[in-house]
């Protein structure tokens, strides 16, 4: 029997901004792209986009913004063009990132006007019973437990560490989430699906509990 999770079913979800570390070669200052990622940040339907909420900005706001599920967002804020998210979506938009700027937490990165500026550590504790919770789920019978998560290969292997899980496969996108899932169903007799929030809809589609 398995069980795959999703790392928001695992954390409190009360993402809180922890760090910034900003480019060398950034064309803004630290407050400016701060202020600038929190007014883009706010048209975002991504959990983490909460951390954004707790930094106050005046009454300045992002046009033009486009949302990528699982991936970034981008939009003009003050006549720059603005893009936040993760490695993967910056490299498509041609941003090169500063190496050194590797967080250990979740991260997000920003680049202003083509340039990376900054990239942002967002913290989210992970939840008081969810240790307790999976050893119990395992003293049922579920020994196999597998994360998938959209976060670094650090973070997801961080929490696995944390909670004794079994596997995890780090930096998926949505759609990739649901092709994990679906090998592992085939590998899997009984296999069962949680997950929370906005990127998970397809894969808790799939879920189900027992064998086909």
């Amino acid at each position: 029997n398995s069980l795959v999770i999703k790392t928001g079913t695992l954390t409190k979800g009360e993402f809180v901004l922890s760090a910034v570390h900003m480019s060398k070669s950034s064309p803004v200052s630290q407050e400016q792209v701060t202020r600038y990622a929190a007014l883009l940040e706010r048209n975002s339907t991504h959990p983490i986009a909460k951390a954004f909420s707790f930094i106050k900005t005046d009454q300045g706001q992002a046009t033009q913004v486009q949302e990528i599920s699982g991936l970034g967002i981008k939009g003009i804020v003050d006549g720059h063009s603005v893009i936040a998210g993760n490695a993967h979506f910056l490299s498509e938009q041609q941003i090169l990132l500063n190496s050194e700027l590797k967080g250990e937490m979740t991260t997000v990165h920003v680049s202003v006007d083509g340039i990376h500026a900054a990239t942002f550590e967002i913290e989210d504790a992970l939840k008081d019973n969810a240790e307790k919770t999976l050893k119990t789920i395992r003293k049922q019978g579920i020994h196999n437990q597998i994360m998938l998560t959209g976060d670094s290969v650090e973070v997801a292997s961080r929490i696995t560490q944390k909670l004794g899980l079994d596997a995890f496969q780090a930096q998926l996108l949505p759609q990739q989430k649901v092709e994990a899932f679906e090998k592992l169903e085939c590998k899997h007799k009984h296999i069962a699906y949680v997950g929370d929030g906005v990127n998970d809809a397809q894969s808790n589609s799939r879920g189900r509990h027992g064998g086909r």
